[in-house]
């Protein structure tokens, strides 16, 4: 398996638990994407280059935290309807 697949796969579980854990703690959509993308970002900017044996890139840093960012609204859009389902129900 290509090293990348598994870096973009890992960046994609990273940004699921971050969102999941964020949305938990802070009860704010906007506040928990902002803090799930940078959360995201830091640990990719740090981690992939030890991964790859690269030196760090400022791109790095922002294409993780857009692809965090989404995904975070994605998470983010799922659990807003699980809980607007949730309080529907008798």
């Amino acid at each position: 398996m290509d090293t990348s697949l598994v870096a973009l796969g890992a960046l994609a579980a990273a940004s699921l638990v971050s969102a999941a854990l964020w949305y938990a703690a802070v009860k704010s959509a906007p506040l928990a994407v902002v803090a799930s993308a940078l959360t995201v970002a830091l640990v990719t900017y740090f981690a992939y280059p030890v991964y790859r044996g690269v030196a760090a890139s400022p791109l790095i840093l922002a294409d993780s935290a857009i692809l965090g960012a989404a995904i975070a609204l994605g998470v983010g859009l799922a659990l807003k309807r699980w809980h607007l389902r949730k309080k529907e129900l008798p």
